[in-house]
């Protein structure tokens, strides 16, 4: 009987953390969009957006590794690349407030800066649920759901 008593407590108490740190902000939710994201007018990609609407993860897998782009929907729009980090395809996750992967602290000349594909500030549009805008390859993305 003693063996029942330790997943039931477990199943109890590991939510409360998950709960305070998303209550103060700590920590955000993510969660995948049906939508669709066009490199060069062919479907490449997925959509994740935050829980408070105010910002996107578009993730392009059209190249290997994948590339993310972290948009903000509210205020001053703004485009991050996510550096060697990228959008993982599940439904929903959680991305902390502390470390983030996505940030304008990321180190961008990193030594497989290569690998990645930079967006042009410059050209980003967001009207209402589409995001678009040109990579320095010059690759157009357009992101809707």
């Amino acid at each position: 009987m003693k063996h029942f008593w330790f997943p039931l407590v477990a199943l109890c108490v590991l939510p409360l953390p998950v709960a305070y740190s998303t209550w103060h902000r700590y920590m955000t939710w993510w969660f995948w969009r049906h939508g669709t994201v066009m490199v060069d007018n062919t479907a490449h990609g997925f959509i994740h957006q935050r829980f408070d609407d105010s910002a996107v993860l578009i993730t392009r897998t059209d190249t290997s590794p994948r590339q993310s782009y972290l948009v903000s929907l509210f205020g001053r729009k703004t485009l991050i690349h996510c550096g060697a980090w990228s959008a993982p395809r599940f439904l929903t996750f959680p991305i902390g407030d502390v470390n983030s992967p996505c940030s304008v602290f990321s180190d961008t000349a990193s030594a497989d800066s290569d690998q990645h594909v930079y967006p042009e500030n410059a050209t980003l549009v967001v009207q209402g649920n589409t995001v678009s805008f040109t990579t320095v390859s010059g690759k157009h993305i357009q992101a809707a759901w």
